[in-house]
């Protein structure tokens, strides 16, 4: 319990580096916790589980402090997925996986935040979805195509930071690339799934 507790301590504070370093994080994140309470997550695993070692070696200069936290908790975090096989098929779920690091439900406790890490193999097509927080990611790993429904699609790699106001429709291709990548909500009904776009 220590020990997985001490190294999701030292990933809140390689998330927290993230939001004190990077401008456009910074300011989005402005209010985050300084030191927030925590409680154990109940490990899990996923199929993308295998391939995240190699994923996270996709970092950057910028991120790679936060990718080698991510590295020392992945046994230990409670891996989850939105969706279902009838929604976006087995091929995405398999290569497909998200743990939060704060949220209203833990690990670290916050009810004015959620910040989840997840990963997506390369090859995937994530389809237009929408959410009610408002919402910003930071690429930790690997690379993606976003796009959005209020501005021009654009590639982002690590470092980079793409913003989504609530409710807009959103979605990623990830072409030859994985990406691992921070996303940051604030706002209401952080712990309601997102909607993903009718057909």
């Amino acid at each position: 319990m220590s020990r997985a507790k001490d190294r999701f301590r030292s990933l809140w504070d390689a998330t927290r580096a993230v939001a004190d370093g990077i401008p456009a994080v910074r300011l989005f994140a402005a209010n985050l916790p300084q030191d927030p309470t925590f409680v154990a997550p109940k490990a899990n695993r996923l199929p993308v589980h295998p391939r995240l070692r190699g994923m996270l070696a996709r970092s950057g200069v910028q991120t790679r402090d936060l990718a080698n936290a991510v590295v020392d908790v992945i046994d230990d975090a409670e891996w989850q997925q939105t969706y279902s096989e009838a929604q976006v098929g087995r091929t995405f779920l398999d290569a497909y996986g998200w743990f939060n690091i704060m949220s209203p439900d833990g690990p670290f406790l916050s009810e004015h935040w959620r910040i989840a890490l997840a990963v997506w193999g390369k090859g995937l097509i994530y389809p237009a979805h929408a959410h009610i927080p408002e919402e910003l990611y930071f690429v930790v790993a690997g690379g993606a195509l976003f796009h959005a429904a209020d501005r021009q699609s654009e590639w982002l790699g690590p470092g980079d930071t793409r913003h989504h106001p609530s409710n807009v429709q959103h979605g990623m291709e990830f072409g030859d690339t994985p990406l691992v990548a921070l996303a940051f909500w604030k706002g209401e009904a952080l712990m309601e799934a997102s909607t993903l776009a009718p057909e």
